[in-house]
């Protein structure tokens, strides 16, 4: 998305389709603040990846949501 400019037209175009069906959109896979900007500037709604937060074992997910954590990141 950063480096290839059919990439980021395609990310666009998503998000823009998205929008116009009144579809909330969440980018996968976002594992750097670079990605994150340009997804904020496309106005994408939220993101996950390991910028976020990385994978838990099911043994430590209830410990870490006890944690009252924000788990939703706005991207825009």
């Amino acid at each position: 998305m950063l480096t290839r400019p059919d990439s980021a037209a395609i990310v666009r175009s998503i998000i823009t389709l998205a929008q116009d069906l009144h579809i909330g959109v969440v980018a996968e896979g976002v594992e750097t603040t670079e990605q994150l900007g340009r997804l904020r500037q496309t106005s994408c709604d939220e993101v996950q990846g390991y910028l976020i937060g990385r994978p838990v074992s099911a043994d430590r997910i209830f410990a870490l949501l006890d944690q009252n954590k924000q788990w939703s990141t706005p991207a825009a």
